[in-house]
Order: structure tokens, then C-alpha cells, then sequence
């Protein structure tokens, strides 16, 4: 939201640049096409406004990685992640462990998607990690990225699994975004896709994505929708920072306002002291959270953090 409300007051703010992240450490490669980031909504009626009656396709937006895998005379030779958008981060050695990632395929191309871990794979990955005396991992969330910034355990990347959502430099000609999610679907996991034809289509969709945030054996953090007509794609373009034709759908984050019991340390592997609330149990998500960190020092200072205060 903060970065929406920079975009609105100073579209050209240099910070507004900064798409992705450069977390990796490995080899740097650049994307023969940028990746580029999603304009984002959170309300329903301005997703209706953006989408101008097309009809759409409607996609799960995974709350994961996003990597590139080029495929030349038919077998995997680069695959990288998206880092800040012109250059990524190698990670061929990690993807040649994710069950679905194909080394080789019946055609060359560059496929674009989402590398992420299922709860079930996170309990299997947080055995494996613990008997190797690493630390236990927190979250399916954070530890895709931990795992492909490794420059050691790269079989852990075992544990993940992979879904594609684009397709490029491909001879291959489609006559829709739906024909070309469909192909994609052929030859590799994708995440559920739908054809929305009406505003009636787009909420059902939406109450199908809360559901599944629910209830689901993965994460995502909304919904990714996209023009259907690749004429009016080409038509709209982009930006530098995200194409016209796409929005993602985010819902509002869940939260609660709970009291701050005390400001307890504790000491990070890298031996540094970080401090960390403990709040009065609260129920977000199905989840009983008891601890929040409170990053450093200067955060705790910033908010004048004490006990007795409500947080939210």
C-alpha cells in the first residue's frame, strides 16, 4: 500500500525502481525479457474498474519465488530467479532437485513460474533440516528463499515444487491467454486457472481463492488476473514496473490488536540480540501466535515499545 501511495504522489520516485530483491548470492544472469512486477488491488469494485468488461483469466497468485527456466536444444541450461527484475540469481544446481522442473523438454522455450513449498513438504523439510543440525525454519514462506540462496544442502531444494504461469521465446502460437495456460498445463504444474467471462464470475472466483487460502496444502496471497485477448495485451503494453493487462488481487491482511506482556531477547545465530514481544495469545489464520519479533532496537525505540501496550 505504501509503495501505491509513492506511485500516486511521486510516480517517478527512484525507490519505485527497486522492483524484486537482490537476497541471492550467487551468479547474476540477465533476463533476456524483464521480469516485471503485478499492479496490485484490494478492492473489489477497483479490480470491476481495471478489467473494463474483458473477460479474464483468472490464476492462484503463490506466495513463493518467482524463477525463470530456459530451455535450449530441448534441456534445462539456465534457471534463475526473478532478483531485481533485469538480473537473477543462478540457481540451475537447486531447480535440478525440484521433481517438477523437467531437465529436458520436447521443445525450447523460457518458462516462467513460481517455486514454493506445500505444508506437507514443510514438515518433511523441517526433519531433514533439523537432523542436519541447520535452523529449523519457520514458515513455507521464507524458507523457499533461504533454501535457493544456500551456497551448500542444494538437494534440500527437493522439498519444493514448482508451477508455471508464462510461457516465452516460443514458436509455438496461441490464440488466447487461456489457450496458452492450457498448453502450459500439458507440460508442467500450474496453478488453477479459470476463464471469467462477467463481474458475477470474478467474485465467485475470488470466494474460491479465500477458501482455498484456508484450507488449502499451500500459500497464496491472492489472485492474478489477466486480460484474455493477447490482441488487446500487445494493445495495452506495460510499464517499467508491471504490464497493463495483469492485476493481482490481494485481500486484506488479517490482524488483531493484542497486549504486549513483555520485551524478551534473544540471540540470532549470527550472534547478534534481537528483541522479541510476548503478547497475549492470539488466534490469526488458525494459528495461536504467543511471540512477534520486534526486529531491533530501534524499532522498539521508534514505537516507544513497553509493557502493558497494545500492539496491533
Amino acid at each position: 500500500k505504501l509503495e501505491e501511495q509513492l506511485r500516486k504522489i511521486d510516480p517517478n520516485n527512484n525507490v519505485l525502481k527497486m522492483v524484486g530483491s537482490s537476497f541471492f548470492n550467487n551468479q547474476k544472469i540477465k533476463h533476456n525479457k524483464k521480469m516485471l512486477s503485478l499492479n496490485k488491488v484490494y478492492d473489489f469494485n477497483d479490480l470491476i474498474k481495471w478489467s473494463k468488461n474483458f473477460e479474464l483469466v483468472g490464476n492462484f497468485k503463490i506466495d513463493g519465488s518467482s524463477a525463470s527456466l530456459v530451455y535450449k536444444n530441448k534441456k534445462l541450461s539456465i534457471a534463475k530467479t526473478r532478483g531485481d527484475g533485469v538480473y537473477g540469481e543462478n540457481i540451475l544446481n537447486k531447480c535440478l532437485y525440484i521433481s517438477d522442473i523437467k531437465n529436458e523438454n520436447d521443445f525450447d522455450c523460457e518458462i516462467r513460474g513460481e517455486i514454493f513449498c506445500t505444508f506437507n513438504n514443510f514438515e518433511k523439510l523441517k526433519e531433514e533440516m533439523i537432523k542436519r543440525d541447520l535452523p529449523e525454519p519457520s514458515s513455507p514462506r521464507n524458507i523457499v528463499a533461504g533454501i535457493l540462496s544456500r551456497k551448500e544442502h542444494s538437494d534440500l531444494a527437493q522439498f519444493l515444487s514448482f508451477q508455471a504461469f508464462d510461457i516465452l521465446d516460443t514458436d509455438i502460437e496461441f490464440n488466447s491467454e487461456y489457450d496458452k495456460n492450457n498448453f502450459l498445463k500439458k507440460y508442467f504444474q500450474t496453478p488453477p486457472f479459470k476463464i471469467l467471462k462477467n463481474e458475477n464470475d470474478i467474485k465467485q472466483y475470488l470466494e474460491l481463492i479465500q477458501k482455498f487460502q484456508k484450507n488449502g496444502d499451500y500459500l497464496i496471497d491472492g489472485a492474478v488476473f489477466t486480460i484474455d485477448d493477447l490482441t488487446e495485451q500487445k494493445k495495452q503494453g506495460a510499464t517499467s514496473h508491471h504490464p497493463k493487462y495483469k492485476m493481482a488481487f490481494k485481500f486484506e491482511s488479517e490482524f488483531a490488536i493484542t497486549k504486549l506482556i513483555k520485551i524478551d531477547w534473544q540471540i540470532s545465530r549470527f550472534g547478534v540480540y534481537t528483541p522479541v514481544g510476548i503478547i497475549e495469545p492470539t488466534n490469526l489464520q488458525d494459528a495461536v501466535i504467543s511471540k512477534v519479533t520486534l526486529h531491533n532496537l530501534k524499532t522498539v525505540r521508534m514505537f516507544n515499545l513497553k509493557q502493558g501496550d497494545l500492539i496491533k
